[in-house]
């Protein structure tokens, strides 16, 4: 049985909706952190601690900037027009508000697929999927002689529902349950 090798080297491609979104730079991240609630009494002190969530972050930086790039980060806060009337400017990429625009209803699937010996690789089990995020961009691009301008994204899980808090898996798909499984 191959079980996924989470210690392997090297750079990864980062998937959302189903499309691969380009080159990185300075490395790909998975945070996963706990926030939790201290229970103190006066007689005792700290008695115990209660999570009260979790989070999974990827944060990228992604180096081949385009119109496609930031509208598929972006999503229905920008907009691409065409039909200038010079080749050198027949599209605009326009960037609107977008409030209350919710991540839930208009996230997808985010999937890490790494680079295996050189490699991409093929196969789900060797993936990281967080089924249900949003892109946040914070875009700082900087304009001088030295500094390569990128475009650095995070994404941050959702659970896919009440019924299933799932929020990301490494690993084969097909062994995930349906539902949230009995806690012991």
């Amino acid at each position: 049985m191959a079980t996924v090798n989470l210690a392997v080297l090297g750079p990864t491609q980062v998937w959302y909706k189903g499309s691969e979104l380009g080159k990185t730079f300075g490395g790909v991240t998975v945070a996963i952190s706990e926030a939790v609630a201290d229970v103190r009494y006066d007689q005792v002190g700290l008695w115990d601690r209660i999570q009260v969530g979790k989070s999974i972050v990827v944060t990228a930086a992604f180096a081949n900037l385009s119109h496609a790039l930031i509208k598929a980060l972006l999503g229905n806060e920008a907009f691409i027009l065409t039909g200038g009337t010079t080749p050198s400017c027949d599209q605009v990429l326009a960037i609107y508000l977008g409030l209350g625009i919710s991540h839930r209803d208009n996230g997808g699937e985010l999937i890490l697929k790494p680079y295996i010996g050189g490699v991409l690789s093929t196969d789900p089990c060797q993936w990281f999927t967080i089924p249900l995020t949003y892109p946040q961009l914070d875009a700082e691009l900087v304009y001088n002689e030295t500094t390569q301008r990128v475009l650095k994204c995070m994404f941050q899980s959702l659970p896919i529902s009440q019924s299933n808090p799932l929020m990301g898996y490494f690993g084969c798909p097909a062994l995930l349950p349906a539902a949230l499984p009995a806690i012991p």
